[in-house]
């Protein structure tokens, strides 16, 4: 078959210029190429117009109006939920007893000492 068609010679070709298309990316990194946008110009010009809106409207505020909820604030509950109590979620060990006078049992020696000591059967 290879006499006809080299299929190691196409897909060599191939993958050779995948890697290449790779490699154009990733030598502008940044997007320095003809066909990008200018990304500076357009973040400087934002930050531009954004300077400009501050300063042309310092000391003067906008007026105030009134909104639906000028009024005042409406509880979220009523004052019979109020009188239910809550259900706090309690951890697992919160209503574990432990005393400080209980004497506890320590090891004499240090378990690597044991290990250490103790001969492999």
């Amino acid at each position: 078959i290879d006499f006809y068609f080299p299929i190691m010679t196409v897909l060599q070709f191939v993958f050779y210029m995948g890697w290449m298309k790779v490699i154009e990316d990733v030598i502008n990194p940044f997007g320095e190429d003809d066909d990008d946008f200018e990304t500076n110009a357009l973040i400087d010009r934002n930050i531009t117009m954004g300077m400009m809106m501050v300063d042309q409207g310092y000391d003067r505020p906008p007026e105030v109006r009134r909104d639906p909820f000028w009024e005042g604030t409406h509880p979220l509950y009523s004052e019979e939920t109020s009188r239910i109590p809550n259900h706090i979620q309690h951890g697992s060990v919160s209503q574990v007893n432990t005393e400080r006078d209980t004497p506890r049992q320590t090891q004499s020696e240090p378990m690597i000492y044991r290990l250490i000591l103790t001969p492999l059967k």
